[in-house]
């Protein structure tokens, strides 16, 4: 009976969660000493060092009367551990690449990335810290749009042969939320604080507004903090006993087998020593 508890609280085991969204925006922190992302010929646009009023503003995202606009010469952007970045979707399909910190662009710097460049340069990967969509303020487009979201859980209890990863919990993201994937292995009150690290890339979607993104988190205690417009505090989902149960092929077998060893043990018992449980019985 205790190694049924357990097995449902899941001592003893390890998880995962991977996130998988359509979204307009994503904010990346970068924990690798080699990040680097391929940019090709994309345009840069660098704060001037004063603002030139005089001239018109132009057309595009950077006004030219705060920024020098240029082309990439490197065709790389080298994030560093500790980078940051800030993605969004431009308006032609591509991307807008704020740089917060790196160790090749001067902080502030947006790269513009256009859809025919994005397509030959390809997936845009990661391993750090992420959030997915802003929360819908009125006039925000940086929304996560939709997507969803599996928790893996991989049991070691039992022997070799009954150890494996299965789906603990699923579920749909939905247009408006702010997702973040933290670590729910910390004390509760600091787990909707710290974010947990994570593997992923950026790609393309086929609309033109959007970008797909699908992310993986180291393997540990990882929940889903999700934020929403009006909530005081972020809703976290993570797995719990019922879902175990619901979820679990070799739980539901093991329970089953159990409730029938009670049965069979109650029936030999009173064949056995009739007088005793008729004794009981009274």
């Amino acid at each position: 009976m205790g190694l049924l508890i357990a097995l449902a609280s899941g001592v003893g085991s390890d998880r995962t969660l991977i996130i998988e969204a359509e979204t307009r925006w994503v904010g990346i922190e970068f924990s690798g000493d080699t990040e680097a992302w391929p940019i090709g010929e994309a345009y840069l646009c660098t704060a001037r060092p004063q603002r030139a009023l005089s001239l018109p503003r132009g057309d595009g995202p950077c006004d030219e009367r705060l920024f020098e606009i240029t082309q990439s010469q490197s065709g790389f952007i080298e994030w560093g551990q500790g980078g940051a970045t800030e993605v969004t979707s431009g308006v032609d399909g591509g991307l807008i690449i704020r740089v917060i910190r790196s160790n090749s662009h001067s902080d502030g710097t947006l790269i513009l990335v256009d859809r025919e460049i994005w397509r030959t340069i390809g997936a845009l990967s990661w391993f750090g810290y992420v959030t997915v969509g802003k929360t819908a303020e009125s006039g925000e487009r940086g929304l996560l749009l939709s997507g969803q979201f599996e928790i893996r859980e991989l049991f070691r209890w039992f022997w070799p042969s009954l150890r494996g990863t299965e789906v603990v919990k699923s579920g749909v993201l939905r247009q408006g939320e702010a997702v973040s994937l933290i670590d729910a292995g910390r004390p509760q009150r600091e787990a909707s604080q710290t974010t947990m690290q994570s593997f992923g890339h950026i790609y393309f979607a086929d609309s033109n507004d959007a970008f797909r993104i699908v992310g993986l988190t180291s393997v540990g205690k990882p929940a889903l903090s999700i934020r929403f417009l009006g909530a005081d505090k972020p809703a976290v989902i993570r797995p719990n006993w019922i879902d175990r149960v619901t979820s679990s092929p070799m739980l539901a077998a093991l329970i089953t087998i159990f409730a029938i060893l009670i049965s069979v043990t109650k029936f030999v018992t009173a064949w056995l020593f009739p007088r005793a449980m008729h004794v009981d019985d009274k």
